[in-house]
């Protein structure tokens, strides 16, 4: 259109409604997709190893085996952690189970889709699409993919709004208030050694900005203020690490660095 066409048959579209999911991974990433998707009368299934089918049902996703899930699926989208088992998850061999122009989506992690079944699949027509936010290089010098007409690319923005981002910095403070008041931590937490000295993320509050930059230390980002039992942290993402959180001591009670 911003280049004066109106070339309505290179856009004919393909309805949502009427069409079966298939959603790999039932977490709570899993769970929202089938709601949202469900939404547009999508009939949803899917697969997890952990979920128990029951819980699954009461969100109204079917649950199967795996074997059962390709040939039923008009599209599959992928919500599961990297790992050995999920590793070239849909590769040739899958592809070929699938519906002939099976779309699929993948804003999980680069990998979970063998990059290079998926662009002979795309060639091969058994593939009919792709949406990829996550790539197993990033950013992807092999541009085979990025550049295929049947392909949509983005630059791994899974969070990139300013609410995911608000949240993401008030839920990583909460976890370094409970940390440092030796509370129990919720989620995954990164191979990191906790409650020592070799923890570039500082927690304590704004106005401690002029002792960072006498030590050095340059503040690269900033997340807003949390209230958690009665007091305020702030999350300050940092150049490096203070090297000795002693010079915080006579403006803070508590603070704590963490290298993620």
């Amino acid at each position: 259109m911003k280049a004066g066409n109106w070339d309505r048959k290179k856009f004919m579209g393909a309805e949502l409604y009427g069409k079966v999911l298939g959603i790999v991974g039932l977490g709570r990433i899993g769970k929202e997709v089938a709601s949202r998707m469900q939404s547009f009368g999508m009939k949803t299934i899917g697969y997890d190893p952990i979920t128990p089918p029951e819980v699954s049902a009461s969100w109204g996703v079917e649950q199967m085996s795996l074997e059962q899930l390709w040939p039923q699926c008009d599209y599959i989208t992928v919500h599961t952690p990297l790992m050995p088992s999920t590793v070239g998850l849909l590769n040739d061999e899958t592809f070929a189970k699938c519906k002939k122009g099976v779309k699929v989506v993948n804003c999980a992690r680069g990998g979970i889709i063998d990059e290079a079944a998926l662009l002979r699949a795309l060639e091969s027509g058994q593939c009919g699409g792709a949406g990829l936010d996550v790539f197993v290089e990033e950013p992807p010098k092999d541009r085979a993919l990025v550049n295929h007409p049947n392909v949509i690319g983005c630059p791994h923005l899974g969070a990139s709004t300013k609410e995911a981002q608000a949240r993401c910095g008030q839920d990583i403070a909460l976890q370094i208030v409970d940390m440092v008041n030796r509370k129990n931590l919720i989620g995954a937490v990164s191979s990191i050694q906790l409650f020592t000295e070799a923890f570039s993320i500082v927690f304590f509050a704004i106005v401690f900005a002029g002792v960072l930059v006498t030590e050095g230390v340059q503040i690269e980002s900033f997340s807003a203020p949390v209230n958690h039992m009665g007091e305020q942290w702030y999350c300050v993402g940092v150049s490096k690490l203070l090297k000795d959180l002693n010079v915080l001591k006579p403006l803070v009670t508590e603070a704590a660095q963490v290298t993620l």
